[in-house]
């Protein structure tokens, strides 16, 4: 009977947040940026988000946590000077470890992250190409709108907003919820679907933000429960 329980346990795991941090991770003029992340040590299949920023064009060569190798989910650049990219890492490391943001040159780097429990590690990226699952929008009018077609009952989404002037806002309530550790009324932040719940049935889903200025950008990616 106890063995039967995990069982159902293990199917009927539902994805939860963990930890996330914000845009006070920053440096500039820099070519790398080392931050300290914790995911929870009781954590179960996580995954983890790294939304990454550099100006002047420059490019985010690489990001490690825990010295292990992140992959790249994309990329997007609008207004003519920051870049933006999305990465993740599935079965991370628990605990208190570094997270290290390179650059491709000297300037301002950016940091924002998020963890989440009860992930399936095998449904996001294949080999590190893109699959239906994850989206990139770039615009200068507001509101900013990206729409991601989910591949699993039960999914979450995951979006890095950008406003690089600042006074970020969320478009739809509903659909989206600040992750962030502040109230993402700033140039960087992570957003989530929690407030409306675990994505069913699989289908499309759209979130957005609001900002004044110009570069727009959201960055979305779709994750399954275990």
């Amino acid at each position: 009977p106890e063995q039967v329980k995990q069982t159902e346990d293990l199917v009927n795991a539902a994805i939860a947040r963990d930890q996330a941090n914000d845009q006070g991770n920053n440096c500039s003029p820099c070519t790398s940026l080392t931050t300290s992340f914790t995911i929870t040590s009781t954590t179960t299949d996580p995954i983890l988000f790294v939304g990454g920023a550099t100006n002047g064009l420059r490019f985010i060569t690489n990001v490690t946590y825990a010295g292990a190798n992140m992959t790249r989910i994309s990329t997007s650049t609008n207004d003519g000077n920051y870049v933006h990219t999305l990465w993740y890492k599935n079965a991370p490391a628990t605990g208190a470890n570094n997270v290290v943001i390179s650059g491709s040159a000297s300037g301002l780097i950016v940091g924002v992250f998020a963890s989440y429990t009860d992930v399936n590690a095998n449904v996001i990226y294949t080999g590190g190409s893109p699959t239906d699952n994850a989206s990139t929008t770039a615009s200068d009018s507001s509101p900013l709108r990206n729409t991601v077609t989910t591949i699993a009952d039960n999914s979450w989404m995951v979006m890095l907003g950008v406003v690089p002037g600042g006074g970020m806002g969320i478009d739809n309530t509903a659909s989206t919820t600040c992750f962030s550790t502040d109230t993402c009324n700033q140039s960087w932040a992570i957003f989530d679907n929690k407030g409306n719940g675990a994505i069913t049935p699989a289908k499309a889903y759209q979130m957005g933000i609001t900002g004044g200025g110009t570069g727009l950008n959201n960055l979305m990616a779709s994750f399954s429960p275990v």
